[in-house]
């Protein structure tokens, strides 16, 4: 690599200053992996407050875009608070019809198994998720950071 850096007409007068990473190769190579159809997916939730229940949860798969799933979700008991509702627009009235977490789980661990689960704050995601699974007496997921999701 760094004899062709340095035979390269452009980037040779840089050569000795890019200091190569070999664990670069192998970051590359599983960032390519994840754009493969079927093997990443990007979840988001919406929930009715800082860390409260699921109330819409969405999920593509990474590579080709395409909607695996995207459905309100009735959080039950817990109301969807003024904030909560500013920012997503999900109302009361909207989440009142639609299923439960408990019904809507079998089809979120369908999507994400296998599959490396991709989220904007993936802390907060994982908190929610897991606690609804919790809350509905389900089994826990096996979802940790870094990992493939089964939900």
């Amino acid at each position: 690599m760094r004899r062709e850096l340095a035979a390269d007409p452009e980037a040779g007068s840089y050569a000795t200053e890019i200091v190569l990473c070999p664990a670069w190769g192998e970051i590359t190579r599983k960032a390519r992996d994840l754009l493969q159809p079927g093997c990443a997916a990007v979840m988001d939730t919406e929930t009715t407050d800082l860390f409260g229940r699921t109330v819409e949860i969405a999920v593509i798969d990474a590579a080709t875009g395409k909607k695996l799933m995207d459905t309100l979700v009735d959080p039950g008991d817990a109301e969807i608070s003024d904030g909560a509702r500013w920012v997503h627009g999900i109302t009361d009235e909207m989440v009142a019809d639609a299923r439960p977490f408990e019904k809507i789980l079998p089809r979120l661990r369908k999507v994400a198994k296998g599959r490396t689960i991709c989220v904007y704050s993936a802390e907060y995601d994982r908190t929610v998720v897991l606690k609804d699974v919790e809350r509905a007496g389900k089994s826990r997921c096996t979802w940790s950071p870094g990992t493939t999701g089964t939900a």
